[in-house]
């Protein structure tokens, strides 16, 4: 995978932007039937809306991946408004040339690793999305040991941190998680809990909101800020995401190589290693519309290295009408806006007019909560998941 300076990874990421393809594949077991029917919380399949869950997820990946794209054009063109950039990440200002490189870096590896052709149950390569972990075989399930037996029997390890159903990967409480297996990574959305990820959404992508409606008015966003956008499905996604290009760079590296978003994050706080955090509130030590900071904060190398801090900086940067002052979302003058889409982007945005389709009443959406990272030894990979 790629690690450049800002001025060098604009060359790689016009290649991947103009050769971009469809690679990555949402699995079987995403389709609609009637137990998915029960899933998304309806209780007829007729009701459906003419949206089954693989389509969801569907549309959501390819946006996730057009939040990616536009990630990268907006690091290098702009215009950034507001301070999400230094409440994510810490940066010292909105044009830190430094956190402007490592964004693009992130996500032209996140580009790179979903243009590696999927070949699931054949070849076992490239990017595959699942929504249940019914692949997954119990070694040591009160561990959290599992072993995917069709990826070349590679070993799975999750944190154990329920009683649900404990000889499942989901059952214990997770919304989703990511793996990676040699030749390619997996995600996994939890769909046999109240809160699994491919349950809990309160919209499918942000379309709707670059386009119409005002999302200041949002209740989500008005009770919780830019942290209201991590209800959507997309975006959901790109967080996994940026674990599958955390995972591609470790694997074209060989032995030695890190993995640049894992579940344990680089940096010490006092003593010890944190897991990974999850929220604007938590990560930035704010509250909603406040400057001052209410608990610590992420240092600047582990918000660099958080995937939810680059998954909601994708998400606020990718609603071009508005920007975010201390988490809170405020309108911006037109001639500050970035574009709906920047030229030579790539992958298009959901198509105009799909989005927000929601399948729960919002005030469930669940707090994210960091777990420690459990890990495996020999040929295990780290799962990095959600918990309510």
């Amino acid at each position: 995978m790629f690690l450049f300076s800002l001025p060098l990874y604009l060359s790689t990421f016009a290649v991947l932007s103009s050769t971009q393809v469809l690679a990555w594949q949402v699995d079987v077991d995403c389709s609609f039937n009637s137990a998915g029917a029960l899933l998304a919380g309806l209780t007829e399949p007729s009701l459906q809306l003419g949206n089954d869950l693989a389509r969801h997820v569907s549309l959501a990946t390819l946006e996730a991946q057009s939040i990616a794209m536009y990630m990268a054009k907006k690091a290098l063109m702009g215009p950034r408004v507001g301070n999400l950039m230094q409440d994510l990440l810490g940066a010292p200002s909105e044009d830190d040339s430094e956190t402007l490189a490592w964004i693009g870096t992130s996500v032209t590896n996140i580009i790179a690793a979903m243009n590696v052709p999927s070949t699931n149950e054949g070849g076992g390569t490239g990017l595959i999305i699942k929504c249940t972990d019914s692949h997954l075989t119990p070694i040591d399930p009160l561990r959290g040991i599992f072993r995917d037996k069709k990826r070349k029997n590679v070993r799975v390890q999750v944190p154990r941190i329920g009683t649900l159903n404990p000889q499942t990967a989901c059952g214990y409480g997770l919304q989703g998680f990511t793996y990676g297996y040699p030749g390619g990574q997996v995600i996994v959305l939890c769909s046999d809990s109240p809160w699994g990820a491919a349950k809990v959404y309160n919209e499918v992508t942000l379309n709707k909101w670059r386009h119409a409606g005002d999302l200041r008015l949002n209740p989500l966003v008005i009770s919780k800020g830019v942290d209201g956008m991590a209800g959507a499905l997309s975006v959901k996604l790109l967080h996994e995401l940026f674990h599958v290009g955390g995972i591609a760079f470790q694997q074209a590296g060989g032995t030695g190589t890190p993995n640049q978003f894992p579940g344990t994050l680089p940096e010490k706080e006092g003593n010890a290693r944190i897991s990974e955090v999850y929220t604007w509130k938590d990560i930035s030590g704010k509250n909603v519309g406040s400057p001052e900071t209410h608990s610590k904060r992420l240092s600047h190398k582990n918000a660099l290295h958080n995937a939810d801090s680059m998954a909601l900086l994708g998400a606020g940067w990718y609603v071009p009408n508005y920007g975010w002052v201390d988490g809170a979302c405020k309108t911006v003058k037109k001639a500050n806006r970035s574009p709906l889409q920047y030229d030579g982007q790539g992958i298009p945005a959901a198509p105009d007019g799909y989005g927000g389709f929601e399948n729960i009443d919002s005030a469930l959406y669940p707090e994210k909560r960091a777990i420690p990272e459990r890990k495996g030894g020999g040929n295990s990979y780290g799962a990095f998941v959600h918990r309510t």
